[in-house]
């Protein structure tokens, strides 16, 4: 995982806590502030629906009290080795739409290897590709599969 002999990383486990997310409280429903974010994107669905995507993630990290959030897919390579691309982003991890990431190198590529959300504290310190975008300071990581047709997206 490491391509930097001069670089000790920290293990999976030390910065895996999805343990941790069924002992933590379950936030309030706020059904007035949900009700008004799926009016705007029932509009945004009708107005434009190019813009969706990135409305959602923009709507799901507001209602989190997040600093970011996004979406990565799958890309299957034609050597048989599958990457990761950071296909929309809210948030000041923005400017890396586009982004690729080998799925052995990932927190999604753990997410879908175990097919079942995962909580990461610091992913930084285990996956390079993060380390390497600079001083982001993810403090936490909730990374979270979807299907399509039964397929993992």
């Amino acid at each position: 995982m490491n391509d930097d002999p001069g670089v000790s990383l920290a293990s999976l486990e030390d910065v895996l806590i999805t343990r941790e997310l069924f002992g933590r409280p379950a936030r309030p429903s706020d059904f007035g502030v949900e009700s008004a974010a799926l009016q705007r994107l029932v509009q945004l669905l009708a107005d434009d629906p190019d813009a969706l995507l990135q409305r959602l993630l923009t709507l799901a990290r507001e209602s989190c009290d997040a600093d970011s959030s996004g979406v990565t897919l799958i890309e299957h390579g034609d050597d048989g080795s599958d990457v990761l691309r950071w296909v929309a982003v809210s948030g000041p991890l923005s400017r890396h739409v586009g982004r690729t990431t080998p799925r052995d190198r990932s927190g999604c590529g753990i997410c879908l290897d175990r097919a079942s959300p995962q909580l990461f504290v610091n992913p930084a310190r285990h996956f390079p590709d993060l380390a390497a975008l600079g001083p982001l300071a993810i403090h936490e990581a909730l990374v979270v599969e979807f299907h399509h047709a039964g397929e993992q997206l």
